[in-house]
């Protein structure tokens, strides 16, 4: 018996791409669509399945490609939209996601204004991402998600017995989320309890030990209270986590600096130097190091530099845990 042919007519290979899709063969229907396509480049029917078959296996880039080449010719085609705005805020294109999800809205589908809420977070519309986090509470209230993402619009708008209380109500479902423990621990930071900020980031990093703005913030604040021998070793943990991060080595800079070690602080302020050279905390630090050093030509270079860089305020702690530098 003859073995059967490939399909090359567009209907066969678009059929055969559907029956693909539908088995979990996105790679195999992705190629057949991108034969059918080679047959008739104006096939939109195939673009919005060629899409979904990228979007199925987390391809956000290339689905976005094809779901705006849809969207040229049908504007109003409301799943190609929906499709589009996910796709961006997988990718991270938060601002690009908000404008995507603006055009759905206004909308009652559950999906949409989870979407919409979670990118209005992103890009700083906390207020409207409130209004919609609100809304979705009416069918979704008691999910653990819902109301840590509430929790964070609230935060944005330093609205923190709001915050709080839904990061708690979160956490009662969901007691091991170190980031809604990050999140409660910060309202009790910015509200000026650092005790309760302590307790809650020790919870948090205990529940995810690799969760960085726990472990740095944890690290820093402990080091302004003089608990050295706690900070340093969630210090130098972040260091490794982040060896980017410009703000942990000023930081081991000058716990080192005020225990009176001043090799040490030498190298992570020199380390510090190097990832962010315009600081002049940095450079004022590193110079007062040189100088206890006895290297009193290098200080007063470093003092000259210092003098010519631009006063910044040091950024807020939990601004700081989630720089990279």
């Amino acid at each position: 018996m003859a073995a059967q042919s490939e399909p090359h007519s567009i209907p066969a290979l678009t059929n055969l791409g559907v029956v693909l899709a539908r088995q979990g063969k996105y790679a195999d229907a992705i190629s057949t669509y991108e034969k059918a396509l080679k047959l008739d480049p104006s096939l939109t029917a195939v673009k919005i399945n060629l899409a979904i078959a990228h979007f199925q296996t987390a391809h956000w880039a290339e689905a976005t490609r094809w779901l705006e080449q849809v969207l040229k010719v049908n504007p109003g085609d409301s799943r190609a939209q929906q499709l589009l705005a996910i796709c961006e805020l997988q990718r991270g294109r938060f601002k690009e996601a908000a404008a995507a999800f603006d055009r759905l809205l206004p909308s009652d589908d559950l999906s949409v204004l989870t979407g919409a809420a979670t990118a209005y977070l992103k890009v700083g519309r906390h207020q409207e991402a409130a209004n919609l986090f609100e809304r979705i509470m009416v069918n979704d209230g008691e999910s653990p998600e819902v109301q840590f993402m509430l929790g964070m619009a609230q935060f944005g708008l330093q609205d923190y017995p709001a915050a709080m209380a839904a990061f708690q109500k979160s956490l009662a479902s969901k007691p091991d989320n170190a980031e809604a423990h990050f999140y409660l621990g910060a309202t009790h930071y910015e509200q000026g309890d650092h005790e309760s900020a302590l307790r809650e980031w020790r919870v948090a990093v205990k529940a995810e030990p690799r969760h960085f703005p726990s472990v740095f913030a944890l690290g820093v604040l402990l080091g302004h209270q003089g608990q050295y021998r706690e900070a340093k070793p969630l210090l130098a943990k972040a260091a490794t986590m982040r060896p980017d991060h410009a703000d942990t080595q000023f930081e081991l800079g000058c716990i080192a600096y005020r225990e009176e070690n001043y090799r040490d602080a030498l190298v992570h302020l020199m380390a510090a130097g190097k990832l962010n050279p315009q600081s002049k905390n940095t450079s004022f630090l590193l110079a007062r190091t040189l100088q206890r050093l006895g290297r009193e030509r290098e200080a007063q270079a470093e003092f000259r530099r210092s003098r010519g860089l631009y006063q910044e305020d040091m950024p807020d702690l939990l601004d700081r845990a989630f720089t990279s530098k």
